[in-house]
């Protein structure tokens, strides 16, 4: 199964503030540094990048973005995983799950907007760190993350455990709750997908001109072939919108008109409409793919209560 023609996007759909000038500088230099990689052949993705990069994208939550929160590291199944508890916990977990195109380490934007939530809304986090493709993919990952969601679920109660997942963090997200439908098992209380990867088949026939992702035939079939592993592109475990929406929680999905991913969305909106999901759709306009990820960026901050509305928080 491939995705159909994609027309164009519309921008009507999309609403909200217009990009600071904040933003926009940084959309300036994020099309000097992809123009810069791309030009002198260098092994770097915006998007996300496997080196562990001390501070950056080492897989440990920076010291300095810890204040009023213990954290803690367990094991699940091969998964490290993080828990963010906050000085005052409110008794609601938030499950997130990074992105950086499945084989991205999670980066210190994701622990800022973790650590950031958890001060904030009194809410432990819990950071499952995945194995990365190549030495995983969806049909190895999906079914842990399954596992873990439902232990989350068992062990605090569904009404107080939400999950979080952005770009390739949205499409695990997705899946796996998708997984828990088939099993029969108990869903949490809310899913919040931010700019997911929805169809990992998609031929990007009018790809948005994205600044942070640009090109998708720069990197996207490595990454693909990657995650799909031996299933097909198209199966539901690796491209979600392709799986049913019956039986899901409340879902929101983020999406923006300057990302890549954005068509896919609108897609799984219609499908979300047609088969009347519990589902709402946040269309931003003029913000490139993952920006409400990037906590230091005012367009970010000014996401967050509607995040935090998002997961019940």
């Amino acid at each position: 199964m491939v995705a159909a023609d994609t027309p164009p996007i519309d921008e009507s759909l999309y609403t909200g503030p217009p990009p600071t000038l904040v933003q926009r500088a940084v959309v300036a230099g994020l099309r000097l540094i992809n123009f810069v990689t791309k030009t002198l052949n260098l092994p770097f993705s915006l998007s996300g990048t496997s080196a562990q990069i001390p501070f950056f994208t080492d897989g440990v939550p920076d010291f300095f973005l810890l204040s009023g929160i213990k954290a803690q590291k367990t094991e699940y199944e091969g998964m490290a995983v993080w828990t963010l508890t906050p000085r005052d916990p409110s008794g609601q977990y938030v499950v997130a799950i990074h992105g950086g195109s499945f084989i991205g380490q999670i980066s210190i934007f994701h622990w800022w907007t973790y650590t950031d939530m958890a001060r904030g809304t009194g809410a432990t986090v819990v950071v499952p760190l995945y194995t990365l493709a190549p030495l995983g993919n969806a049909a190895t990952d999906i079914p842990v993350m399954a596992d873990f969601i439902s232990a989350q679920v068992a062990a605090h109660g569904s009404d107080n455990v939400s999950v979080v997942g952005d770009s390739a963090g949205g499409t695990i997200a997705l899946a796996a709750a998708q997984e828990i439908v088939k099993r029969r098992g108990i869903q949490p209380h809310r899913l919040l997908l931010l700019a997911p990867a929805l169809d990992l088949a998609d031929t990007f026939d009018n790809p948005v001109d994205d600044p942070l992702l640009g090109n998708p035939a720069d990197s996207h079939g490595n990454n693909v072939l990657s995650w799909a592993g031996d299933l097909d592109p198209s199966d539901p475990l690796v491209s979600p919108i392709y799986g049913s929406l019956a039986g899901l929680p409340p879902t929101t999905v983020y999406t923006s008109s300057r990302d890549l991913l954005t068509q896919q969305a609108l897609r799984l909106r219609d499908k979300a409409i047609a088969s009347s999901a519990d589902f709402t759709f946040v269309l931003r306009e003029g913000q490139f793919h993952d920006w409400t990820i990037f906590a230091p960026l005012p367009d970010a901050y000014r996401e967050r209560s509607g995040i935090y509305q998002a997961l019940g928080l």
